[in-house]
């Protein structure tokens, strides 16, 4: 199940009763990765859930905004890492064979 199903589809606690969206459940401790979500009213543990992939935030039409947004400022963050890494390789002996097969 991907963060979007997680947070769109209703969960039922066992503990006390309460149905909600994932959206509504309560975040627990968090990681790099994820997150821990909990009934917001009894505190009950729902689990562990990593957040989406970048791929999936722009792909996914659940997907908000702010989500899309920061999805595609990475993907270009990392196009120009990659390509001051190609620069800098052909600055050092000439163009590793990615640039030549993919330029050529």
């Amino acid at each position: 199940m991907s963060w979007y199903d997680f947070m769109e589809n209703p969960r039922t606690c066992p503990t006390c009763a309460w149905t909600g969206p994932g959206s509504e459940t309560t975040m627990g401790d968090a990681f790099h990765d994820g997150s821990e979500r909990h009934c917001p009213k009894c505190g009950h543990y729902f689990g562990y859930w990593v957040y989406p992939l970048i791929s999936e935030s722009l792909t996914d039409p659940r997907a908000p905004g702010e989500d899309c947004l920061f999805a595609e400022v990475v993907m270009e963050r990392v196009a120009e890492i990659h390509a001051a890494e190609a620069i800098a390789k052909a600055a050092r002996g000439g163009p590793p064979k990615q640039l030549l097969l993919r330029f050529s």
